[in-house]
């Protein structure tokens, strides 16, 4: 009995499948260098790339949310948006 359970499941997984097309991100990368340290802060510079299948049509996102975490706690300590638009130097102030 559990041959056939097993041969009726095996069938129905090959007779019921349909073509699946993702359109989404394929991979990025973010880095982040530290350009100085002052009383009271710090300033950063964050790297973000971001690889897509150009043939998808779909666009990106408007924003981009970056969370900033504590490294020895893992406690978050802010999150900042930035415009997926944005090249350059983009002025952030982060509490």
């Amino acid at each position: 009995m559990k041959k056939f359970y097993t041969v009726l499941f095996f069938l129905l997984c090959v007779c019921c499948t349909y073509e699946v097309i993702g359109k989404h991100i394929v991979g990025g990368d973010i880095t982040y260098r530290r350009l100085s340290t002052v009383p009271g802060g710090a300033s950063f510079e964050i790297t973000l790339k971001i690889y897509r299948d150009s043939s998808s049509g779909v666009n990106f996102d408007p924003t981009i949310l970056v969370g900033i975490f504590e490294r020895n706690t893992n406690a978050k300590i802010d999150s900042i948006e930035i415009d997926s638009t944005a090249y350059g130097k983009v002025g952030l102030r982060v509490r």
